[in-house]
């Protein structure tokens, strides 16, 4: 019987050091792929400047330039050993269009990726995460004014969420904000170069019409 025991006990630790090992393993695998790692898909905010800037690679070939609420979406290509090339515009002004020379760093707790331009400006952003806009589970929603409305003479839509989140969408570039509403005015609110600013605009609803100063919109199916 005692010999039984200590063959079950040595099992136990066994068990328990294979299981710290894996542990050890996997850590240190992770830390492998950090370090070694130089790709430039990722989320990355600018380090510089009062605006919150954020540059996102996707591997689909996307890329988008957010800042603030405003983002505006395009593609780029990896064109050969450290070389990018981003394309992101509105309309046509080009807010991201060239070849660039890129660096990721791995540290234990961040990477960073510098991007060198054709005229040989440097700038470097940190890995983060996407930023979210959050709605309120408190929001108390005017009903009438939900949903997705379109002026196809400017091509220009608006969300309105019954989260407090607002949608503008036109092309490529997309802002999203809060907003409050009451009887007769919807206050768009934002964060611009880390200040708060207001928009109120009056509204008036009719039947699958939506009026934003005198500007008329139509629900979209």
């Amino acid at each position: 019987m005692v010999i039984l025991e200590r063959i079950k006990e040595n099992k136990k630790m066994i068990l328990k050091v294979g299981a710290m090992l894996a542990v050890v393993i996997i850590a240190v695998f992770g830390c492998f792929l950090i370090f070694f790692n130089n790709s430039p898909v990722g989320t990355w905010k600018l380090n510089e400047g009062q605006a919150e800037t954020i540059l996102t690679l996707k591997n689909d070939g996307t890329a988008s330039i957010q800042v603030d609420s405003i983002k505006v979406d395009g593609t780029y290509e990896l064109s050969g050993g450290d070389a990018v090339k981003i394309n992101i515009k509105t309309d046509s002004q080009n807010q991201i269009n060239d070849e660039y020379k890129y660096e990721v760093k791995s540290g234990l707790t961040s990477r960073s990726l510098s991007l060198t331009s054709s005229q040989g400006k440097k700038v470097t952003y940190t890995q983060s995460k996407p930023k979210e806009i959050k709605g309120s589970d408190n929001f108390t929603p005017v009903k009438e004014v939900l949903g997705t409305w379109e002026n196809k003479s400017v091509k220009f839509e608006y969300e309105l969420t019954n989260k407090g989140i607002a949608i503008f969408r036109k092309d490529n570039t997309t802002i999203k904000l809060t907003y409050t509403v009451d009887d007769t005015n919807i206050t768009f609110k934002q964060s611009v170069n880390g200040k708060n600013q207001e928009n109120v605009v009056k509204y008036s609803v009719g039947t699958d019409e939506l009026f934003l100063n005198g500007m008329r919109f139509t629900k979209k199916a």
